[in-house]
């Protein structure tokens, strides 16, 4: 599957169709950029060479001298050229794989192992050092890729038949140690009780710019693969139980500050500046959900992965899972239904679907919502998107975070005034009642 969770066989098909409001946004920020920095944006995607700010000149990317320099990547070159991350599982033998810092071993019989698939045992060890000589997955290998998204920053493999998944999640530079982990926000889940199934961890490790776990998903269908077959009547129930057993449950949980299930940062990009770079921190994130008109007093828990129909998986006898929840977190209660509206992944791409379905899940799943109580800001939204000037965007992120801080202390201090305030009223009204009641003592 790509970045948009659709199986890589229909992409070519369904990338046609570009997301025009988000599109428009970005070429938007782009044309208000300084000529250099439009200029080096486009270079940048390119690979091609840099422009300085002075008119008529251009700087070059030096090229290395000595074999040693030629190792050494410089502050513009991606990390993922030096270790790919679609080369995250690497083929040792037959029957070994590097992945990440351990070697999986498949064997016909073990005493002690982490997971079987298809009559084999896998097991996992560190692996040695220097490391062994690996080479890519050939073509048929039995251990496929079935996500490969840059656009979501996470890779998925899967062995065999099996519901065993590999799975490599990117960090971007500014989220190194400060997002919720995976294996975190899972182990978090199967501590609740939730009548949804979510994916469990085997093994999780993270690393300085990814973060690695084995994990089971869900076994069943997903609502994407199943939607195209479905009756009206199917398509309505199968979104219901995704309101009533997956959202409605998840939001009864409240938090006190936008981060993830362990106080750690929340990455939701739908929530913060796009450009140049996302900020999460939980401040931060506060002060743009008030600029929206967000109600920040009032957050519960939620996932943007939950509304979309490729990670929603219908299981035997009416059962349903989750086949990822990376972005858990509490968010302010509108936010949800907004970003169901605003979110390209509850929408239905694919040669499966015609264009007058593309927005037929979404729309059965905003009025489930809304019938359920859950309201939207999405003018105020789109408004706050378009409002995001350069000098906001490109902000150092300290004097981003002062002002956050700033705003988050004065409502502090507007929350304690009203119940001080309300403390006074409650007193005010308790003395009327004891002068009441003394002179009606005094009467008798």
């Amino acid at each position: 599957m790509n970045g948009f969770g659709l199986p890589m066989s229909k992409w070519q098909t369904a990338h046609s169709r570009l997301d025009i409001p988000y599109l428009r946004t970005y070429i938007t920020h782009l044309i208000a950029l300084p000529r250099h920095r439009f200029l080096n944006t486009i270079a940048h995607k390119l690979g091609k060479q840099e422009f300085s700010s002075t008119p008529e000149t251009t700087t070059h990317r030096p090229t290395p001298s000595t074999p040693a320099d030629a190792h050494r990547p410089t502050p513009k070159m991606w990390r993922d050229q030096i270790h790919p991350f679609r080369e995250s599982v690497k083929q040792v033998s037959d029957d070994s794989w590097l992945f990440g810092s351990i070697l999986l071993e498949r064997k016909r019989s073990a005493v002690e192992f982490l997971f079987e698939a298809d009559g084999y045992y896998y097991v996992v060890s560190k692996a040695p050092t220097p490391e062994p000589e690996t080479k890519p997955l050939p073509r048929d290998s039995h251990i496929k890729r079935i996500r490969d998204g840059y656009n979501a920053n996470l890779f998925v493999w899967r062995v065999g038949t099996s519901t065993v998944e590999l799975a490599v999640k990117m960090l971007e530079p500014h989220e190194f140690g400060v997002i919720t982990p995976n294996h975190v926000t899972l182990d978090w889940f199967h501590k609740q009780q939730f009548s949804f199934t979510a994916p469990k961890v085997l093994y999780a490790e993270d690393q300085f710019d990814r973060s690695f776990t084995i994990e089971t998903s869900p076994a069943g269908s997903t609502l994407y693969d199943l939607w195209p077959n479905m009756s009206e009547e199917q398509k309505t129930h199968n979104v219901r139980l995704v309101v009533d057993k997956i959202v409605v449950p998840m939001a009864e949980y409240r938090g006190n500050a936008i981060t993830g299930v362990d106080g750690k940062w929340l990455a939701e990009p739908q929530m913060t500046s796009l450009w140049p770079e996302k900020m999460f921190h939980p401040d931060i994130m506060r002060l743009h959900c008030q600029r929206m008109g967000l109600d920040t007093s009032y957050l519960v828990l939620f996932c943007s992965e939950i509304l979309r129909p490729y990670c929603i998986v219908v299981g035997e006898g009416g059962s349903i899972g989750v086949t990822t929840l990376w972005s858990t977190g509490y968010v302010p209660r509108s936010f949800i239904v907004t970003e169901a509206l605003v979110d390209h992944g509850t929408l239905l791409r694919g040669p499966d679907f015609s264009p007058e379905q593309l927005t037929e899940y979404r729309d059965i799943l905003v009025r489930e919502l809304r019938e359920r109580g859950f309201d939207d800001i999405l003018e105020a939204h789109e408004k706050w998107r378009r409002d995001l000037s350069v000098e906001q965007l490109t902000w150092p992120m300290g004097m981003l975070l002062k002002e956050a801080r700033g705003e988050a202390a004065r409502e502090k201090a507007r929350r304690e005034e009203d119940e001080r305030e309300e403390a006074r009223r409650i007193e005010a009204w308790r003395r009327e009642q004891a002068e009441q009641e003394y002179e009606e003592m005094a009467k008798e």
